[in-house]
């Protein structure tokens, strides 16, 4: 399902979602996997869909909305925000080294591959689209960070837990090909 506008998202996780979940429970066909890609898509590029606070507001008012979901039918709830540069001009110097030391508990899975966290650097210093107000939202936080795309050299992936409840911060490098995502 195609969503354009902050009016359709919210009547599709408001009514439509639920009214599908409803009936898939009485069929005994229980869903347990909700995929949104891309939650930020209604806001990204849009400077004039709303002002900033009642942006912030409605950004909050999904996250509770899908939380109440996942609860209520007992399933999880998984969702996509794009990341947008940072301009390079605003990570200089202290302000670079502020940013990146979030970064510098990681470990990887594949204990060898620690001293190349540097491949990810581009990739880790994106922003998420929907910001703090999203940040806070989440229960857990995933990030798929990747090396710089150069010609003749792999580009390499690795999925980060940022933050959750229930795991430790690490990484796993991955590899994605045509039958899914395989760890390495």
């Amino acid at each position: 399902m195609r969503v354009s506008d902050g009016e359709s998202q919210y009547r599709v996780l408001a009514y439509q979602l639920p009214a599908f979940l409803d009936l898939q429970q009485k069929s005994q066909k229980k869903i347990r996997l909700v995929v949104i890609d891309s939650i930020s898509a209604i806001y990204r590029g849009d400077g004039a869909y709303k002002q900033r606070f009642d942006k912030m507001a409605e950004i909050c008012e999904i996250g509770m909305r899908l939380k109440r979901i996942a609860s209520q039918y007992n399933l999880a709830v998984v969702t996509i925000n794009q990341v947008t540069d940072v301009p390079d001009t605003s990570l200089k110097g202290s302000a670079f080294i502020s940013h990146m030391e979030e970064w510098l508990d990681f470990n990887l899975i594949n204990q060898q591959e620690n001293g190349r966290l540097g491949l990810f650097i581009h990739s880790l210093l994106k922003k998420p689209t929907l910001g703090l107000s999203w940040q806070n939202s989440v229960n857990t936080r995933i990030r798929l960070a990747r090396s710089q795309m150069m010609e003749h050299v792999v580009t390499r992936r690795v999925l980060f837990i940022e933050f959750s409840p229930k795991a430790k911060r690490s990484g796993c490098e991955v590899v994605i090909d045509d039958t899914g995502i395989h760890a390495v």
